[in-house]
């Protein structure tokens, strides 16, 4: 009917390290399923983050390894993909404020580029769309800027109205397309002045057509 007390503690020693271990199995599988399904991230870390800390303090080494190697990988996912909607976030105010449109598709590729790496496809899909419109929206406004210039040069010169007034036609009709606003009012102003002067001087050739005069 005697107990053992140092072996009484080994034995409590031993079935606290088997529950541990348990644990960390359970917590493995469920860290897996989550890597592989990409859901319930934030619960697997949880729990194989929990289950480390006690086999740690068990002095267990037996799976350890691959438990944390899981736990990085799991850690990586959510920053990722809140990257990816950050980013989608300030590609979308820069479409409607069209300014540092290169940074916003810099950094929304990039996120794109994490995500695929780590098969968080979800999201790319929209994330891809975003960057398609805001690649769309820059070209677009470059377009009218070009146009512009051109456009005033030719004012300047006083020639060349009929190319720029075909450049900024186009770039203005373009931008509606879009509902883009920014620039279009110098263009439209622009574009007038320039088929006036254009006007002028189809007037001025045809007063100076000899066939003009019979």
């Amino acid at each position: 009917g005697l107990v053992d007390p140092e072996m009484k503690t080994q034995l409590e020693t031993v079935r606290a390290q088997k529950r541990a271990h348990a644990q960390l199995l359970s917590a493995v599988a469920t860290a897996t399923t989550a890597l592989q399904t990409k859901q319930t991230i934030e619960f697997a870390i949880t729990k194989l983050t929990g289950a480390i800390e006690e086999a740690t303090e068990m002095s267990m080494s037996i799976g350890l390894g691959k438990a944390q190697s899981l736990l990085d990988k799991l850690n990586i996912i959510q920053p990722a993909r809140d990257e990816l909607k950050a980013s989608m976030l300030q590609a979308n105010v820069s479409m409607h404020t069209i300014s540092g449109m290169d940074a916003a598709l810099v950094r929304l590729n990039a996120a794109i580029e994490l995500n695929r790496k780590l098969e968080l496809f979800n999201v790319i899909p929209r994330a891809e769309r975003t960057r398609d419109e805001l690649m769309l929206v820059k070209k677009t406004y470059v377009a009218v800027k070009a146009a512009i210039m051109q456009g005033q040069l030719a004012l300047k010169a006083e020639e060349g109205e009929e190319a720029a007034i075909s450049e900024l036609n186009t770039a203005i009709e373009n931008a509606d397309k879009i509902d883009l606003h920014k620039g279009l009012p110098v263009a439209v102003d622009l574009l007038h002045e320039l088929m006036h002067m254009n006007a002028q001087h189809q007037q001025l050739q045809a007063a100076m057509d000899p066939r003009g005069k019979r």
